[in-house]
C-alpha cells in the first residue's frame, strides 16, 4: 500500500473547489514507472486485431501485418511507432500481459525479459519508484481551443498547423481560427514547447509526471481514475482495430472537455484518461539517477505523456496510458493542461 502524506498546506481548499479553472491536489506520494496491469477481460489484443484486419495497402487490398514488434498496435498518430525496439517488453512492462488470458510469467521468464534493460533507449522501463508530491493546483480540464486562441491573439505565437495532407481536414488552424464547432475541444497539434509557452503565458507551468499521476490516480494508484474496473463510457477512447477511431463512446475524434463527468478523477479533474494525450514537464530517462525525486527537469529525446487519447484503446493494455513522444512533434492526439504551485 502506498502511503499518503496528508501534509496539506494551511488553508488548502477542498479538492472539489474550482478557482480560475483549477482544482487543488493535496500532497502525497506516488509510484512512478511501469504500471503492470492485466488486460480488460474479453479485450481483443493488438496482435489479434492486426491479424484479423490487416492494414490496407495504398494500392487497395491488404498489405499484411505491420512490421512493428510483438504487441505493437497498427501505426498511426498517438500510437507507438512501427519497428522493433530491442529489449522492449510486451505491453504492460516486464512480466505484464501480452493480451487477454495471458498467465503471469514464471520468475525465470520474467528475468529473461528484463535483464537487457540497458538496451531500451526511450526511458519507459526504469523500475517503479516513489516520488513525493507537494500540494499544487491543476487545470480542471484540458486546455481548450478557445483558450488557446486567446493566447495566439495576445502573443502572435504560431498556430497549430502541420504541412501534411492528413492535417488539412479540420486539424490545421487558419491563422488564429480553429475548425467551426470545436471551441470547447482540447487543443491538439501542440508540441511540448507549445504547451510550455502557453502555460508560461498564463503564469503557470506544465505538471510534472508525478503531479499528473497524483491528480489522475491519487496515492492509491488504481487502474483507472474512477476505480479498478474499466468503463468505456467514462472516457473518450479509440479501438485496436486498424483505423484506430471509435465513435461508440459518442465521439470519433476529440470531444468537448468534460463530456465524461463520471470519468473525472478523485480531485475533480476531467478527462485525465482519454480525449487527448497530455504533455508533462518531465523527460523520459533510462535511469532514475538522472531524476530528482522522480522529476526530470530538462528536455530529453522523449517527453512523458499520460492518459491516452480518442485514438487509444487501453483495454488490451491499461498501462499503455503511460507513454512518450518527441517534444518537438505536433500530433492530432496530444494536448495538455497547466499546473501551479500556488493558489490561482
Amino acid at each position: 500500500m502506498i502511503s499518503l502524506l496528508l501534509a496539506c498546506s494551511s488553508g488548502h481548499p477542498p479538492a472539489d473547489e474550482v478557482i480560475d479553472g483549477m482544482v487543488a491536489v493535496p500532497a502525497g506520494t506516488v509510484v512512478l514507472g511501469p504500471r503492470w496491469l492485466q488486460a480488460v477481460e474479453g479485450a481483443r489484443s493488438f496482435i489479434e486485431a492486426r491479424d484479423a484486419d490487416p492494414v490496407p495497402s495504398a494500392e487497395g487490398g491488404h498489405a499484411g501485418p505491420p512490421t512493428g514488434g510483438p504487441g505493437q498496435p497498427p501505426g498511426g498518430p498517438g500510437q507507438p511507432p512501427p519497428g522493433d525496439h530491442a529489449g522492449q517488453p510486451p505491453p504492460g512492462g516486464p512480466g505484464g500481459p501480452g493480451g487477454p488470458g495471458d498467465q503471469p510469467l514464471h520468475p525465470e521468464r520474467m528475468e529473461a525479459r528484463t535483464w537487457k534493460r540497458w538496451e531500451i533507449r526511450d526511458g519507459m522501463q526504469p523500475e517503479p519508484r516513489e516520488a513525493a508530491v507537494q500540494a499544487f493546483w491543476i487545470d480542471r480540464t484540458e486546455v481548450t481551443r478557445r483558450a488557446y486562441k486567446d493566447f495566439l491573439e495576445a502573443t502572435g505565437y504560431r498556430p497549430p498547423y502541420i504541412d501534411e495532407e492528413w492535417s488539412e481536414a479540420d486539424w490545421n488552424w487558419s491563422g488564429v481560427d480553429y475548425a467551426p464547432g470545436t471551441a470547447a475541444h482540447p487543443v491538439v497539434l501542440t508540441s511540448w514547447y507549445d504547451a510550455r509557452a502557453y502555460c508560461a503565458w498564463r503564469g503557470r507551468r506544465l505538471p510534472t509526471e508525478a503531479e499528473w499521476q497524483m491528480a489522475a490516480l491519487g496515492p492509491e494508484r488504481p487502474s483507472w481514475p474512477w476505480g479498478e474496473d474499466y468503463a468505456g463510457d467514462r472516457l473518450n477512447h479509440g479501438t485496436v482495430d486498424v483505423e484506430g477511431f471509435d465513435d461508440s463512446d459518442g465521439f470519433r475524434t476529440t470531444a468537448p472537455v468534460g463530456s465524461f463527468p463520471e470519468g473525472r478523477s478523485w480531485v475533480g479533474a476531467e478527462d485525465m484518461f482519454g480525449n487527448a494525450w497530455e504533455w508533462t514537464e518531465d523527460g523520459r530517462v533510462e535511469s532514475w539517477d538522472l531524476a530528482e525525486d522522480g522529476h526530470v527537469g530538462q528536455p530529453t529525446l522523449y517527453m512523458a505523456v499520460r492518459g491516452g487519447s480518442y485514438f487509444t484503446d487501453l483495454r488490451p493494455d491499461p498501462a499503455d496510458e503511460r507513454h512518450h513522444f518527441m517534444g518537438e512533434v505536433r500530433r492530432k492526439t496530444s494536448g495538455f493542461r497547466c499546473a501551479s504551485s500556488t493558489r490561482p
